[in-house]
């Protein structure tokens, strides 16, 4: 599972990392190694942030627990999108039977 930037800008702003979202882009292509356009739990933990306070590695460990967290609500999370095939946000009868 990983994080694309349209879901890591609102993430980070709920923690309160930062409110701009230029810092929160740069944070992103940091983690964001292979390029791949999304941050797996792997790249986050290999890369941590060279700035080394008190403050920021409250933070990392913060997001570290976040990330791990939520790893399995954004497999189901994917996992509902792809068969949400009309893109409602809901998952009709017809698309739940399709899964089965």
């Amino acid at each position: 599972c990983s994080l694309g930037l349209e879901e890591w800008i609102p993430c980070m702003k709920e923690l309160g990392i930062s409110q701009e979202d230029d810092v929160l882009e740069a944070m992103f292509q940091h983690y964001d190694t292979d390029g791949s356009k999304s941050i797996d739990f792997d790249e986050f933990v290999a890369n941590p942030l060279s700035v080394n306070t008190a403050e920021v590695e409250r933070v990392y460990q913060q997001l570290r627990t976040v990330m791990r967290e939520n790893r399995g609500i954004l497999a189901l999370k994917k996992l509902f999108e792809k068969y949400d095939v009309d893109g409602s946000g809901n998952l009709e009868v017809d698309e739940f039977q399709a899964t089965l």
